[in-house]
């Protein structure tokens, strides 16, 4: 269990997207490669304000991407961000705790296994290993329908 809150942030963020890495259906969160995305497609944004007239194709693995994929891939990035955010916002109003809002949340979304913290193993009984015992039925209830 890390002891600072970096540390707890740095594993939090390597859980959710850094094991998703090659896996097309294993996994239910963000995978690597959209990730990479995301930054390339910031980066050439902000590179466009800069420099109105650039032209500056996103390329991954040396394939310019169609704008047609780009659409899409930034479709899934903002839908899994707003899913995750309206969810945690649920589940932490429901119980009343950030942490099980957002990593209880993750855990179900992303498939990401135990959490950190009170929802890791050993630590609390929420997460795969101890079935969220010690939620209510609600969030119970809610984690299961997203």
């Amino acid at each position: 269990m890390p002891k600072t809150i970096t540390g707890s942030i740095g594993i939090f963020f390597s859980k959710t997207v850094g094991r998703c890495g090659r896996e097309s259906f294993a996994c239910g969160g963000v995978k690597v490669i959209r990730v990479l995305f995301g930054y390339k497609y910031l980066r050439r944004e902000i590179t466009q304000i800069i420099h109105h007239q650039a032209v500056l194709p996103i390329k991954i693995d040396r394939k310019t991407l169609a704008g047609d994929v780009q659409r899409q891939i930034l479709g899934f990035l903002l839908f899994y961000i707003a899913l995750m955010t309206a969810s945690a916002l649920i589940v932490t109003a429901i119980e009343g705790d950030a942490a099980i809002g957002l990593v209880g949340t993750a855990a179900t979304i992303g498939n990401i296994g135990p959490g950190f913290g009170e929802i890791g193993p050993g630590f609390g009984e929420i997460g795969p290993m101890g079935a969220f015992a010690d939620c209510r039925w609600q969030p119970k209830l809610f984690l299961s329908l997203i």
